[in-house]
């Protein structure tokens, strides 16, 4: 039987956070394949992560993906908790605006 060891989780949460300050960092440096990828990498270690949903919708949308972006974005309002998300729906429309 695997066991999980709480060492073995708290380095899974360090890593996570990681990928998601990574991705942050590729924002910032407009690396938009790289913090896609490294957001991606943050949500395999934790689906919830709203931060890392939150890039990887940014990277995908600076991409040209918009219908992809607009998808996970409205995701994230939909399911990120009160008080922790300060998106507005409208932010995540404006990316469709970014097709015309």
């Amino acid at each position: 039987m695997l066991t999980t060891t709480p060492g073995a989780l708290q380095a899974d949460d360090l890593v996570e956070k990681a990928y998601a300050n990574m991705s942050a960092c590729h924002i910032k440096r407009e690396n938009w394949t790289r913090a896609q990828q490294t957001a991606e990498k943050a949500l395999a270690k934790n689906p919830k992560n709203y931060k890392a949903m939150y890039r990887r919708g940014k990277a995908l949308g600076e991409q040209g993906y918009f219908e992809r972006a607009e998808k996970i974005l409205e995701e994230l309002i939909k399911e990120s908790p009160a008080g922790k998300l300060t998106l507005s729906r409208s932010w995540c429309h404006a990316v469709a605006s970014y097709r015309t």
